[in-house]
């Protein structure tokens, strides 16, 4: 009955009921849908975010291991070994410690991201790896 003017109240134990102007009631209503209207827009935003960003991070997994680094702007022009991936040089001068040490903490990441997604092999395949097998009895 807001449109004659009656406002209810939930409360705990009962409903309270007032007399007010429609007008007010009405705008009051209208804002309430909008902030509502807002708010699950903000969700869905959030919502598509977090997708973009799980999409992403399972193209970096799918990325082989040995050419992971290669791929970041950190180690740009740097040379590779072919085992561990590893950058060994950089325009033909050998590299930090602390580049190899960062090297190993961003290949330990990905190395981590790959188990968490199941992707196994060091080929960039993308194959998942198999479930284990159902113990017979």
């Amino acid at each position: 009955m807001p449109q004659h003017g009656v406002r209810f109240e939930d409360q705990v134990d009962n409903t309270k009921w007032s007399m007010d102007d429609p007008a007010v009631i009405k705008k009051e209503v209208a804002l309430k849908r909008e902030r509502a209207q807002a708010a699950q827009a903000a969700k869905e935003a959030r919502a598509a975010k977090a997708l973009l960003e799980k999409q992403e991070r399972e193209a970096k997994a799918l990325i082989p291991p040995a050419e992971y680094l290669a791929t970041l702007p950190k180690f740009a022009g740097c040379t590779f070994d072919e085992n561990t991936g590893l950058p060994l040089s950089r325009d033909g001068k050998p590299v930090s410690k602390a580049l190899v040490k960062a090297g190993e903490k961003q290949l330990k990441a990905h190395a981590a991201l790959r188990a968490k997604l199941g992707i196994s092999g060091s080929s960039g395949d993308s194959t998942k790896a198999a479930p284990p097998a159902a113990a017979s009895t």
